[in-house]
């Protein structure tokens, strides 16, 4: 998620410098797609394993839901736009924080509760 995050933040400081090439659009975005890479696996892989009976059913809940918000957040960004790149990276940043945050929130290590 930090990988996909600094990419973000990339295309953001790039955009906000005024650059506006191929490649400063498809740098960042390369970076983004390497993260997502990495993350999206192990998310899928702990998804599903969870209970190795549903596994079938967890897999294809987690992809229904992947490309349910995908459609969703295109539809909004698209309704955002406003002939600028800003509303694209806006949803880049906000995703990529969500998604750390989530991470972070989820990662860290649980306290054993007093019985």
């Amino acid at each position: 998620m930090a990988i996909s995050t600094v990419g973000a933040l990339a295309g953001v400081a790039v955009l906000l410098a005024g650059i506006v090439t191929s490649v400063s659009v498809f740098l960042p975005m390369m970076v983004v797609a390497i993260g997502n890479g990495l993350s999206q696996p192990n998310g899928i892989a702990g998804a599903v394993s969870v209970n190795p009976r549903i596994a079938g059913a967890a897999s294809g809940l987690l992809g229904f839901g992947q490309m349910a918000c995908g459609a969703v957040f295109t539809i909004v960004v698209g309704i955002l736009q406003n002939e600028t790149d800003h509303s694209a990276m806006a949803g880049m940043i906000l995703f990529a924080c969500v998604g750390s945050f989530f991470f972070y929130l989820l990662a860290r290590p649980r306290r054993a509760s007093a019985a």
